[in-house]
């Protein structure tokens, strides 16, 4: 078994357990409006300048959008704990279609 990386473990264990959600049904502007209300709750406890890089998982080599984790210094652990479980999980189903297959 491959070693987590410190700060990941930090990270996880300060965090705790999280699940699947979603947002209500709303137009895209609304959408828009929840999400900017989220950026500044954000910048406000983290005391972040106006112009802030999103941290986030993608479509291995593009910029297409999987999930954002935000712009928070916790943002980049956090993604990179999704990116590390999806390619697990990944490696996982590879696998399993392999055994599968055999006779």
């Amino acid at each position: 078994m491959n070693r987590i990386p410190d700060d990941i473990v930090e990270r996880l264990l300060a965090v705790g357990p999280v699940e699947w959600g979603e947002t209500a049904t709303q137009s895209d502007e609304e959408h828009i409006n929840q999400f900017r209300n989220t950026l500044n709750l954000t910048r406000d406890n983290f005391d972040l300048p106006d112009e802030t890089a999103l941290q986030g998982v993608y479509l291995e080599g593009s910029e297409t959008i999987i999930c954002h984790t935000g712009p928070s210094p916790n943002s980049a652990a956090h993604a990179r704990i999704i990116v590390a479980t999806w390619n697990h999980l990944l490696e996982l189903a590879k696998a399993q279609l392999a055994a599968e297959a055999k006779p």
